[in-house]
This record gives structure tokens, C-alpha cells and sequence, in this order.
């Protein structure tokens, strides 16, 4: 998931409503990517 709100509670929603991943928009390209690399190998992406 990618968003503005970087509040504890959305991010628990998003990860119980199924998401692989948590990322805020302000990340930088490099956190991007490698949140990109980690969610396609399988692995949690929450920096």
C-alpha cells in the first residue's frame, strides 16, 4: 500500500485487510524499489 498517512492505525488495517506492504508516499525511489523486490520475492514490505 501507498499512502500519505503514516498513522499506526491505518497501518494495521491495511495489513490485515491483506496488504504485502506499507510504504509512504514521501519514500524514496531507492525504498520504492526495494519495497518492490521484497513484495514480489514474498517478503513483507514495510520499511
Amino acid at each position: 500500500m501507498l499512502t500519505t498517512f503514516g498513522h499506526d492505525d491505518y497501518v494495521f488495517d491495511a495489513l490485515r485487510a491483506g496488504a504485502s506492504g506499507f510504504l509512504l508516499k514521501r519514500a524514496t525511489p531507492e525504498e520504492l524499489i526495494a519495497a518492490v523486490h521484497a513484495t514480489a520475492a514474498g517478503d513483507p514490505a514495510c520499511p
